[in-house]
């Protein structure tokens, strides 16, 4: 049950993080996120591929290679869902807890008490969808 937990908010923190480039110096989530976002698009063909030459070579040893490829490439684009899911529960540090209540008040949102780093993609989402971006100056 957990484990479908965190591919849920991992699916959940990828959407709502915002693609600041600024973003990526500090948080190491953001690089990630642009691989899994990459990993949705080139995965589906790979596997698509595996699948029809499998399909096609009708032969044993190419199939259990194709099969081989196919859960490892769908294994990848999962432990990336699981590591954003694992991050987005984490609680902020308190250096960071105080950048994001900065971030709060700037763009009038209410804090949480103990944020996480779902909340502060929210916050951080908000924020940009407002076109307020001086908050990044303290980083």
């Amino acid at each position: 049950m957990i484990l479908f937990t965190a591919l849920k908010d991992g699916f959940l923190y990828r959407i709502r993080w915002p693609e600041e480039p600024r973003l990526r110096a500090v948080f190491p989530e953001s690089t990630l996120i642009f691989f899994v976002r990459l990993g949705e698009k080139v995965v589906p063909a790979f596997l698509l591929f595996y699948a029809v030459f499998a399909f096609l070579a009708a032969d044993f040893q190419y199939v259990i290679g194709s099969i081989i490829c196919i859960v490892l490439l769908t294994v990848m684009l999962l432990s990336g869902y699981f590591v954003l899911g694992k991050r987005a529960a984490e609680k902020l540090p308190r250096g960071m807890a105080e950048w994001y209540l900065e971030v709060c008040a700037s763009d009038m949102i209410k804090p949480q008490e103990n944020p996480d780093f779902m909340a502060l993609a929210i916050a951080l989402s908000r924020a940009f969808s407002d076109g307020k971006r001086d908050f990044l100056d303290d980083l």
